[in-house]
C-alpha cells in the first residue's frame, strides 16, 4: 500500500522521467542481444575472457583496460556469461543517466535535470552505443564521476576532494585514452578561476592512479606511454578534412543540437557550463591532431551535450523541444537497426565458427579480423602480415592451416559513422587466391567473408 501511494504522488516530472528510461531501455534491450560482433566488441570481450580463464590482460595490450576489467569482474560474480558482458554497457549507461539528473538537480534546478536526463537517454547515439558492447557507457559514467567531483573540489577548495578528483580522471583516462584532454581542462580552468597549490593534489592522485597502468606499458613494450602511443598510430583514416570534429560534434546528440547551442548561449558566464565547453574545445582538438578520425569518438561528450543542452529557457520552446525529443527516439531507433541487420559481423561469425572445425590442436588461423575471428573460434588467430614474404614466413613458422578474410562494402553513411570500411586492398591478395584453396566464400552486397586452406 505504501508503494502504491508513493505512485500515486509522483510529479509529472517523475512521470517523464520513468518514460524516458522504460523507453530507451526497452529499445536497448531489443537490440542488444545480437549474434554478431565488431572488431571493437570482439576484443574487449576477448580480453576479458582471456583475464577470467587466464589471468592476463591479452592479446591486445594498448586497449585501455577499464571496460574489460569491469566486464571481467561481472564473470566473477555471475560466471563466464556472454549476458552478462551484454548488460554492463546497459547498466553504466543508466547509472550515467542518474548521476546527470542527480547533479543538474543541485547545480541547476529540478526542471533542467529532467530535461538532461531525458535529452541523455533518449539520444540516438544513447541508445545505439548503450546495446554494443563498447566503451562509451563507461566512459558517461565515469567522465561525469570526474567532472562532477571536481567541480565539488573547486567549489569547496579542500584537498580531499581534489584527491578523488584525480583518480576518478585517471580512471576516465583508461576506459577512452582521448578522455586524456578532462585532465588538461581541469588544468586549465583552474589556472583561469582558482590559482592556488590544491590542483597538485589532483596531479598527484592521478598519476598515483595511473602507476599500474604505467608499470604495465614499461614491461610490455619498453617505455612507460608506449602503449597510449601505439593505440593512437593503429589505423589512419583517410580523406577527412582536419576540421572534421569542429563540424561534426554537435551530431552526438542529433536533432537537440541548436537546444545545445541556445542554452550555451543563454548560459555562456556560468562557470560550470564554461568547464563543459571547454573539455569540449579541448577534445575536439586533440581528437583533431590523431591520424584516425571516427565519429564515434566523439560520443564521449554526449553527457557534456545534454546537460549544457538542459539549461534553456524553460517558459519558451517546450512544445518544440519535445517534438526534437521523439524525432531523436525515432533516430535512435533507425539507426540501431541498421547496425542490428548489418551483414558484416554475421558473416565472420558463420565463418570463424567454421573454420573452428576444420583446425587441428597445433594449428594456428590468420585473419584481417583476428580479435572477432579468435574470440568466435576459440582457437589463436594470428595477423595477417604487411606483405607476402612476412606471410610466407608466417605460416610456416606458426603452423597457419587457414586463412579467413573478411571485407565491407558499407554505405557511405554508415562508414561516415562507424569507420568500418575494410577495402580489398591486401597487396598479395593475388598470391593468396593463386596457391591456396577456397574452402567457403560467402558475398552479399555490404560484405564478403573467404576461407582459404594453406596447400
Amino acid at each position: 500500500m505504501k508503494f502504491l501511494g508513493k505512485i500515486k504522488n509522483l510529479e509529472r516530472k517523475d512521470w517523464c522521467l520513468l518514460i524516458a528510461l522504460f523507453l530507451s531501455t526497452s529499445i536497448i534491450f531489443y537490440f542488444s542481444f545480437h549474434p554478431g560482433l565488431s572488431w571493437d566488441e570482439a576484443s574487449y570481450l576477448l580480453q576479458a575472457r582471456n583475464l577470467y580463464y587466464h589471468g592476463e590482460y591479452a592479446p591486445e595490450y594498448s586497449r585501455p583496460p577499464i571496460f574489460s576489467f569491469i566486464i571481467y569482474i561481472f564473470y566473477l560474480f555471475g560466471g563466464y556469461n556472454k549476458v552478462l558482458a551484454r548488460i554492463v554497457p546497459i547498466v553504466f549507461g543508466v547509472l550515467s543517466s542518474i548521476l546527470i539528473f542527480l547533479f543538474v538537480k543541485k547545480v541547476f534546478d529540478k526542471t533542467a535535470a529532467v530535461f538532461a536526463f531525458v535529452f541523455f537517454i533518449l539520444s540516438p547515439f544513447y541508445i545505439l552505443l548503450s546495446s554494443r558492447i563498447l566503451t562509451e557507457s563507461v566512459s558517461w559514467f565515469f567522465l561525469c564521476s570526474s567532472i562532477f567531483a571536481f567541480w565539488y573540489a573547486e567549489k569547496k577548495d579542500s584537498v580531499k576532494n581534489h584527491l578523488l578528483a584525480g583518480g576518478l580522471t585517471a580512471i576516465t583516462f583508461l576506459t577512452r585514452y582521448q578522455l586524456g584532454t578532462l585532465a588538461i581542462a581541469f588544468v586549465v580552468y583552474h589556472l583561469f578561476f582558482k590559482r592556488n597549490h590544491k590542483i597538485l593534489y589532483f596531479i598527484i592522485a592521478m598519476l598515483i592512479t595511473l602507476t599500474p597502468w604505467l608499470m604495465f606499458s614499461k614491461e610490455k613494450c619498453g617505455s612507460f606511454v608506449c602503449l597510449l602511443l601505439d593505440n593512437f598510430s593503429a589505423a589512419t583514416t583517410s580523406n577527412v578534412p582536419f576540421y572534421y570534429y569542429l563540424v561534426t560534434f554537435l551530431g552526438a546528440i542529433g536533432f537537440i543540437a541548436p537546444i545545445v547551442i541556445y542554452g550555451f548561449v543563454k548560459n555562456y558566464k556560468n562557470r560550470f557550463l564554461i568547464l563543459l565547453a571547454l573539455f569540449i574545445l579541448i577534445l575536439i582538438v586533440g581528437l583533431t591532431l590523431m591520424s584516425s578520425k571516427q565519429f564515434r569518438f566523439i560520443m564521449v561528450i554526449l553527457p557534456c551535450l545534454a546537460i549544457i543542452a538542459s539549461t534553456f529557457p524553460k517558459s519558451k520552446w517546450v512544445v518544440l523541444v519535445i517534438g526534437l525529443i521523439l524525432l531523436n527516439l525515432i533516430a535512435g531507433i533507425f539507426i540501431s537497426y541498421f547496425y542490428f541487420v548489418y551483414p558484416d559481423h554475421l558473416l565472420i561469425r558463420e565463418a570463424a565458427l567454421m573454420a573452428k572445425d576444420m583446425v587441428g590442436k597445433n594449428e594456428t588461423l590468420m585473419s584481417n579480423v583476428p580479435t572477432v575471428v579468435e574470440y568466435f573460434s576459440d582457437i589463436k588467430t594470428l595477423w595477417l602480415p604487411a606483405n607476402e614474404t612476412k606471410f610466407n614466413n608466417s605460416v610456416k613458422e606458426n603452423h597457419v592451416k587457414l586463412v579467413l578474410l573478411s571485407f565491407s562494402y558499407p554505405s557511405k553513411i554508415f562508414s561516415l559513422i562507424y569507420g568500418k570500411f575494410v577495402p580489398k586492398d591486401i597487396p598479395y591478395m593475388q598470391t593468396i587466391e593463386s596457391y591456396n584453396e577456397v574452402l567457403h566464400i560467402k558475398k552479399d552486397d555490404q560484405a564478403e567473408t573467404i576461407i582459404y586452406k594453406i596447400v
